[in-house]
């Protein structure tokens, strides 16, 4: 007998999802951003060889009528979330650094609509090494605010997606709570999931061995199509 699942619109059973997720506009989604998210974070890489580059890891995840990125839920969908990740070790300065990720975001054309760049460096450049409220920890590189660039879609056929946000954060050597910072969203039931590439936190541990910095560096890709009864 099949029962609709937790979160499903009520006229849809769980094999209607399961069903979706190998649809052709599903399947036609996942390759897109596929072929979108991967060039994307290499030429990132070829303009800052100043950093070591870990392997790219990739997670998704269908979900019955998944949130929208506005957080309002979307019934009657399956929701596809893919987080692209690829993580930067480097030395230097973290000021630099961002300036120099900022100008290759400009180039590549993606938006930084509520200046988050110069947000974080201003921050980084007036706080680093001061205490951090009344503790014991100071202000260093996992303090700073995450930069957000939009990028858009690769084209069309991208029905049901939207722009995907590309999450920038970055961590040191000296930063607590590293296993927190690497830790990915739980998923408790998916009708789908995918993942490769290297556990981010072991990855980060291997980087900071070598480097003083280590840079996240997150694509987001989200997509919605209808579920058919």
């Amino acid at each position: 007998m099949l029962v609709a699942c937790a979160g499903c619109a009520a006229s849809l059973t769980r094999a209607d999802y399961t069903a979706a997720v190998g649809s052709p506009p599903v399947r036609s989604n996942r390759m897109l951003e596929d072929q979108r998210a991967e060039p994307l974070l290499a030429k990132l890489g070829e303009r800052l060889p100043w950093a070591e580059w870990a392997t790219s890891r990739l997670r998704e995840v269908c979900e019955p009528d998944l949130a929208t990125s506005f957080g309002s839920p979307n019934p009657g969908t399956i929701g596809c979330e893919t987080r692209y990740t690829r993580l930067a070790g480097f030395d230097g300065d973290l000021a630099d650094r961002l300036r120099a990720l900022d100008a290759a975001a400009r180039d590549f054309g993606w938006l930084d609509s509520a200046d988050s760049s110069p947000t974080a460096i201003r921050f980084y450049e007036t706080y680093r090494g001061k205490p951090l409220g009344d503790g014991p920890l100071v202000v260093d590189a996992s303090s700073v605010p995450a930069v957000t660039y939009v990028v858009p879609q690769a084209g069309p056929g991208t029905s049901g997606c939207v722009d995907g946000d590309l999450r920038v954060s970055s961590v040191e050597q000296s930063s607590p709570w590293l296993d927190s910072r690497f830790a990915e969203r739980p998923v408790y039931d998916p009708v789908f999931e995918r993942a490769n590439g290297p556990q981010l936190e072991a990855a980060a541990r291997e980087l900071l061995g070598r480097h003083r910095f280590v840079t996240t560096f997150t694509l987001l890709g989200q997509c919605h199509t209808k579920v058919a009864g």
